[in-house]
């Protein structure tokens, strides 16, 4: 349409000021252009618009690498929410189950390691590796009391 009215006005040499930075509103060159062309084919009874065209952008596609979405921290829940959603706490507990189940883990290597350290340092472990064992020991200590 502004090229239109940008045509009849060169024709009628009219400078009405119209440029880039200085757009009109359609309102006011449908004025402009029913005053100067009154006989325009947009003021015809049957007069349809050129469809407009809108090209559809194909859809985004973003590649996220195996794992993208693990072990992602978890926003806390704020107490003076009202309504929250099912899946949230479903969610939110199925997190701290495995948070729990991990801590589990982490205590029993970490009793593991320390029972270990326990056999190692204990008197019977001791004499055994100097040849004699506890059991042997403990009967001598008894037998000479």
């Amino acid at each position: 349409m502004i090229a239109k009215l940008i045509k009849v006005c060169k024709d009628n040499k009219i400078n009405i000021g119209i440029t880039e930075k200085h757009v009109p509103d359609k309102k006011w060159m449908v004025l402009v252009l029913g005053h100067l062309s009154s006989k325009d084919e947009i003021f015809r009874k049957n007069y349809v618009p050129h469809p407009v065209r809108v090209r559809k952008e194909a859809p985004k596609v973003i590649s996220v690498v195996e794992g993208f979405l693990k072990n992602l921290p978890i926003k806390p829940i704020k107490k003076n929410r009202r309504v929250q959603l099912n899946v949230t706490k479903t969610a939110a507990a199925r997190v701290k189950e495995l948070r729990l189940k991990e801590k589990k883990d982490l205590l029993r290597v970490e009793l593991e390691q320390d029972k270990a350290k326990r056999v190692q340092n204990s008197p019977a472990r001791q004499n055994s590796m100097q040849g004699v064992s506890f059991n042997t020991t403990a009967t001598s200590l008894i037998s000479q009391h």
